[in-house]
């Protein structure tokens, strides 16, 4: 009998420690966010490219509780605001965004469920725009910069707040951006 129940607890604690595993490292998640872009001409001028709404498709692998690594799809057109009112400067309209990105992600858990975080990294974009009633774009790469709060559910779905910081050789793109995501 005995030989007989010694296996029995060994797959018993087995199966059990399986049960109290660390949270899956596969999140999914997006965000919408509102913000500023400015143009830069290839002359070097600076000009006001109104403001912009965004938004970003992605999947982290999270290595450990606080590092993962966060790479995406992003967009990004003219805002509201910029839509109503045609607000150009240097005859330089309809600037609109497409590229991916990856980002180092690091965060720092502050209570159960909220934490802290930074997003550093690189993207890979198209730029297109009309100057002077002519068609233009420009591809090429960038830095990709976020940092905010996001609160998890036991669940696994989350919330965040963020800024995002997207400087690319012809746009800079600043803004605040929403999203929901799900550890699966």
């Amino acid at each position: 009998m005995m030989k007989l129940f010694t296996p029995l607890v060994v797959a018993t604690a087995i199966f059990s420690s399986v049960a109290i595993a660390t949270p899956s490292p596969h999140i999914v998640g997006a965000t919408l966010g509102y913000g500023t872009q400015s143009f830069k001409a290839q002359n070097g001028d600076q000009a006001d490219g109104g403001d912009n709404m965004t938004a970003d498709l992605y999947y982290r692998y999270m290595f450990n509780n606080y590092i993962g690594i966060d790479s995406g799809i992003l967009f990004g057109t003219g805002g509201v605001v910029s839509a109503l009112f045609d607000a150009t400067l240097n005859d330089v309209k309809d600037i609109h965004y497409k590229g991916i990105r990856s980002a180092l992600y690091a965060q720092f858990p502050v209570s159960s469920g909220n934490s802290f975080y930074a997003k550093l990294g690189a993207n890979a974009h198209r730029v297109e725009y009309t100057i002077n009633k002519e068609d233009q774009s420009n591809s090429g790469v960038g830095l990709y910069g976020a940092a905010g709060w996001q609160y998890r559910f036991d669940s696994g779905i989350g919330l965040n707040a963020e800024y995002q910081y997207i400087p690319m050789p012809r746009l800079d793109v600043k803004g605040v951006s929403v999203g929901l995501n799900y550890r699966f």
